[in-house]
């Protein structure tokens, strides 16, 4: 009986150490509990048939700012847009320019053409 608490036990806590590893290189860290230490400054270009969507009409379609900051992972607004537009906005053939920065590092650009 004590040998199988100690293998249970050994086993829970490797799985837990297993997963606190892969949570710091995985780039969307949802069960992490270790703080993510990282600013992402952004903006959102959103053109849907030529027609460049104003900071509203991007804050109605996503539910989120045309720029900001954020202090979670980058891959958070990208999964965000991209979610979106595979599935409520799949008919309207969005084209997004993300330019954003991480922790105030060279400028880049995510772009997503449909």
């Amino acid at each position: 009986m004590k040998m199988t608490r100690w293998i249970l036990s050994g086993l829970i806590l490797s799985f837990q150490i297993g997963a606190i590893i892969y949570a710091r290189f995985a780039p969307m860290r949802y069960f992490c509990w270790a703080p993510y230490d990282t600013i992402s400054v952004y903006s959102v270009d959103v053109d849907i048939a030529d027609k460049s969507l104003s900071e509203d009409e991007i804050k109605q379609r996503y539910r989120l700012g045309s720029y900001g900051k954020d202090s979670r992972s980058i891959h958070h607004i990208m999964k965000i847009l991209e979610q979106y537009e595979k599935t409520y906005g799949s008919h309207d053939k969005a084209n997004i320019t993300l330019k954003y920065t991480v922790n105030g590092k060279e400028e880049r650009h995510w772009i997503w053409v449909d």
